[in-house]
């Protein structure tokens, strides 16, 4: 088993091209990777900057995330991923491919590390909105019940019909 295993990581190796026979990006695929990095980058940018002017609003106009302080991080993981995909588009593997493989695996662990940063942030809005309608609802049943508490009740009908 290990024997054939060996022989086929042999042919594999024999027929793969060296690492400097690189074919660096076309020139259709660097436009569209430095247009996608830019948009990366530029929302990334944006969201930070959303979130910075929500917090510094008055607290009944805040939305539910301006409590959140991770995401203006996220935010920036965000932007920093965009422009490292703007950096690996325009580097030269021919030329450096250390540096070409280097910064596709930040780019990539950036990226990877923001996605989930964002599904966490994401659940905890929804638990947030989900303990604030709760709240509601308790505080609505509460008030309701003392209103319904507060009335006059009519008077006890006499038994059997019977009049005093």
């Amino acid at each position: 088993m290990m024997e054939r295993l060996l022989l086929f990581a042999a042919e594999v190796e024999a027929g793969a091209a060296p690492i400097r026979q690189v074919t660096p990006l076309s020139p259709n695929v660097k436009a569209i990777g430095s247009v996608l990095g830019f948009l990366v980058a530029g929302v990334g940018v944006w969201l930070a900057l959303s979130h910075r002017a929500q917090s510094g609003k008055p607290a009944q106009d805040q939305g539910l995330g301006a409590r959140l302080r991770w995401r203006t991080p996220i935010a920036l993981l965000l932007a920093i991923s965009g422009m490292l995909v703007e950096i690996g588009v325009w580097t030269d593997p021919t030329k450096a491919p250390g540096t070409f493989v280097v910064v596709w695996l930040l780019a990539m662990a950036l990226l990877t590390v923001t996605m989930i940063a964002a599904g966490l942030d994401w659940w905890w809005v929804t638990r947030l909105a989900t303990l604030e309608r709760q709240a509601l609802i308790r505080d609505d049943r509460e008030r309701l019940l003392g209103e319904l508490a507060g009335r006059k009740r009519p008077p006890e009908p006499p038994p059997n019909g019977k009049s005093h």
